[in-house]
């Protein structure tokens, strides 16, 4: 297993910051040059969640005596909700501990998107509820248990053909109504990750905001570089990370004056100039839990593979150059999740589950981390290819996927969501 210490280390400022107050709230006047966004409870959920009959434990094979039974099994799937006629694609999901939101947009000019809330674990029927919106395009939904909110970035679709500004707003999870909004620079608010008193945000193009929960001030680290962000990670006690475009990931300092670590996830093997993703991928962060393992961090890097790294910024295992499973090597990954298996504490295993696709399909891939990432790498031990499952109809792309405590969740565009049950 290859280490790569590709690592900068930055104990001075390292962007421009600054501290504003005010934030460029949405008007409702006529005046403004946005499309006020609107949400609305729908009840359309119920006719859109079909449930599948999961075969009895008793009758399915012999579990394994050790770890899990790495098949999947649909448990129920749910089709994409209709916004001004036209269908949506479930891009986004998020996991408080207790519910599964997912996020739901349109990927032509007009703009308009929705969200799901499943019991994560719990029954689905008895659950769900929905809402959708036209006139904002939705990127990412975080919700925050202790503001009772949903936050959801994006943008706003202006009044003018073409127009459009990034956005990101706050909504009352009872009423569904936008109770604050802020704008911000760049095309679009990419990506927003909640910790204890702030949301954290970043656009699609070079600009990190730290907001209070309220959205009413923030803080704004601007990159001098073209950094184009993809993701944002704040699951990570007391720590932040993004991801860019070129595969860079930053360690934010804890005093918010710049980073602690800039880490090269993708090796340019000699090249004169850094490679990048191609515009318009996916790439997201998410963390690597193991009970015997410090915490880690997951890049999924859509061509390039995806890594594990510390928060330390060592780089542990990556599925192109240290995999010795071939029928990987051309996958896109555009997301990866982490499943620990039940088991006495400090004695369980750690799955991976990471969703791609190639020429061949669309693929959740399993790796087992029998003994964290200590002297060893993952194992690849399954491959589903999700194209070949009767239960999802239409090839949509692997977005986004979420482990809970029993279910897989697998955003897939068209397809909207479909739920394995793992235990």
């Amino acid at each position: 297993m290859s280490i790569h210490p590709r690592i900068t280390i930055y104990t001075t400022l390292a962007a421009l910051m600054f501290t504003l107050t005010g934030c460029d709230f949405l008007s409702a006047d006529d005046n403004s040059p946005y499309v006020e966004p609107e949400f609305s409870i729908t009840s359309d959920i119920t006719n859109r969640l079909t449930l599948y009959e999961i075969e009895s434990s008793e009758s399915k094979a012999k579990k394994p005596s050790k770890g899990i039974d790495t098949e999947l099994s649909v448990a129920a799937t749910v089709s994409p909700p209709v916004v001004n006629t036209v269908t949506t694609r479930a891009s986004h999901l998020d996991y408080d501990g207790e519910f599964i939101h997912v996020g739901y947009k349109i990927y032509e000019e007009a703009y308009g998107g929705g969200v799901d809330i499943f019991s994560a674990d719990g029954v689905l029927e008895e659950s769900a509820r929905s809402f959708q919106g036209d006139g904002f395009d939705v990127q990412e939904v975080v919700y925050d248990d202790e503001e009772n909110a949903i936050y959801i970035a994006g943008a706003v679709k202006g009044k003018q053909a073409g127009d459009f500004k990034a956005q990101l707003l706050k909504l009352d999870t009872e009423s569904v109504e936008v109770v604050e909004s802020a704008s911000t620079e760049g095309n679009v608010v990419k990506s927003i990750g909640r910790t204890d008193n702030y949301i954290y945000a970043v656009s699609d193009q070079n600009h990190m905001y730290r907001f209070n929960k309220s959205l009413s001030t923030f803080d704004l680290m601007e990159n001098s570089d073209d950094v184009n962000y993809r993701s944002i990670l704040t699951e990570i006690s007391g720590e932040v990370f993004t991801l860019d475009q070129s595969g860079t990931a930053r360690r934010v300092n804890h005093n918010y004056n710049g980073y602690r670590l800039i880490i090269d996830l993708i090796d340019n093997n000699g090249q004169a100039e850094a490679p990048r993703m191609q515009d318009g991928t996916i790439a997201r962060l998410s963390t690597f839990i193991h009970t015997n393992n410090r915490p880690h961090a997951v890049a999924a890097l859509n061509e390039f593979g995806f890594s594990v790294f510390d928060a330390e910024g060592m780089i542990k295992w990556n599925s192109k150059t240290d995999s010795e499973s071939s029928e990987i090597q051309n996958r896109h990954y555009t997301s990866v999740t982490t499943f620990e298996a039940s088991g006495p504490p400090g004695n369980s295993d750690t799955y991976v589950y990471a969703g791609g696709s190639d020429e061949t399909g669309n693929y959740i891939d399993v790796f087992e981390v029998p003994n964290g990432l200590n002297g060893r790498g993952l194992n690849l031990v399954n491959s589903h290819n999700l194209d070949d499952f009767s239960e999802i109809n239409s090839g949509g792309q692997i977005n986004h996927i979420v482990a809970t405590e029993r279910r897989l969740y697998v955003a897939k565009g068209t397809d909207g969501l479909v739920i394995f049950e793992l235990e």
